[in-house]
């Protein structure tokens, strides 16, 4: 294979580069060459009972951890005070469910008729974690109605 080298102005290592051309062409895919296997699998019609059931226990298990959260309680008055503010400061525990839940209070209040509601969160990773438990909670998928 045929290389160049190229070296920085001053002549040191530092500008030290390799440089190889390529020599390879590629050509498309042929109808030929592709190889067709025939499509046996078909999703069932209607969900199976067990697959029911899986889906029945998973929501009551969300719905009891969403309960067991201190900020689940304080539904209620969040609302009121958002009627009667228009900024709201709320403060409470790490775990507390300020994140997760305030905002599905807030949608299922009626809040994003009109728009969105819109949470923020220091770090990407963080962002993306909180999505994708809220929309498990609100069994979709994120991109659908969170996200």
């Amino acid at each position: 294979m045929d290389s160049k080298y190229l070296i920085g102005s001053n002549g040191n290592a530092r500008g030290l580069a390799a440089v190889f051309p390529v020599k390879r062409k590629l050509e498309p895919m042929k109808e030929q060459n592709v190889i067709k296997k025939p499509n046996n699998y078909s999703p069932p019609k209607q969900p199976t009972q067990v697959y029911k059931n899986v889906l029945a226990n998973r929501k009551t298990s969300i719905e009891q951890e969403r309960k067991a959260l201190p900020v689940y309680h304080c539904r209620q008055r969040i609302l009121k005070e958002l009627e009667a503010h228009d900024t709201l400061l709320i403060m409470g525990e790490t775990g507390s469910g300020k994140t997760t839940q305030i905002p599905q209070f807030l949608m299922q209040a009626g809040y994003a008729n009109q728009g969105i509601i819109g949470i923020t969160q220091p770090r990407r990773v963080a962002a993306i974690t909180i999505a994708k438990r809220v929309a498990q909670e609100m069994a979709c998928n994120v991109g659908e109605a969170v996200g």
